[in-house]
């Protein structure tokens, strides 16, 4: 999870550095690709697995973004919905069963979010996308944070793999923690992408910031609190503003 993090975190660096910035897309409308779930439904963890894994074999060119507009719109809107995540946090599956029908979603990312990163790099156009899809992955830690709280508060201190679960939970803390930086360097780009996006993914990153942060170790979490402090009291935009500084307030 922390390699995923980080390549994404770097994807967008080359985004957000680039000397020369690609120019918007204006690409007419084309069919979706074969082998895609309907986009006229709500989708499952495994939708989303079978997505991504069309997507991510797609040419740069080729790949729906909202510009598109119709159908290719409707498919970023599936890629990025909460409804995605219901199974997760469906109370009435043991947590163990909700674990299970989440792993998809954090496979299927390690492909997804990169690729349309490194798009983006290619096609402008394809930013606002890429930032919709991060904060979706950011919404998804923010799950798997609770997830994992709930699970481990299951597992009696005298069980023989406790150590050992302990362990594979600090290790996902901290790819949680990547996560969270990654967004962090995303949001500090403001002529990269949308007022109105990049207020939706500081919400998103706002929350996941809350559910996550509590449980990282005191350095990491002072760090992050720093830098979305200066956020919360320099970024150009009063909503992003607002949203990190609501969650500074929470925490």
């Amino acid at each position: 999870m922390a390699g995923f993090a980080l390549r994404g975190a770097f994807a967008l660096c080359l985004l957000i550095l680039s000397c020369s910035p690609p120019p918007n897309s204006v690409a007419e409308t084309a069919a979706l690709p074969a082998g895609l779930p309907p986009i006229t439904r709500a989708w499952t963890p495994a939708d989303y697995s079978q997505a991504a894994a069309v997507l991510s074999q797609l040419p740069a060119a080729q790949l729906p973004h909202s510009n598109n507009g119709g159908d290719a719109a409707r498919l970023v809107d599936r890629l990025t919905s909460s409804d995605i995540l219901a199974p997760c946090m469906d109370t009435s599956l043991a947590v163990q069963d909700r674990i299970q029908q989440c792993l998809p979603i954090g496979d299927a990312s390690r492909a997804l979010l990169p690729h349309y990163m490194s798009a983006a790099n290619q096609d402008r156009g394809l930013a606002d996308d890429a930032l919709r899809i991060q904060g979706f992955i950011l919404q998804y830690a923010d799950a798997n944070a609770g997830l994992a709280r709930e699970f481990m508060a299951s597992i009696p201190r005298s069980d023989p793999s406790y150590d050992t679960r302990v362990s594979g939970l600090n290790q996902m803390r901290l790819g949680l923690a990547q996560m969270l930086r990654a967004g962090i360097i995303s949001l500090q780009a403001p002529r990269v992408f949308t007022p109105a996006t990049r207020t939706v993914f500081a919400q998103h990153l706002a929350q996941a910031y809350l559910d996550v942060a509590p449980d990282l170790p005191t350095e990491t979490r002072e760090q992050l609190t720093e830098t979305l402090t200066q956020i919360a009291a320099t970024d150009e935009n009063p909503n992003v503003r607002e949203a990190i500084a609501r969650a500074l307030r929470l925490h």
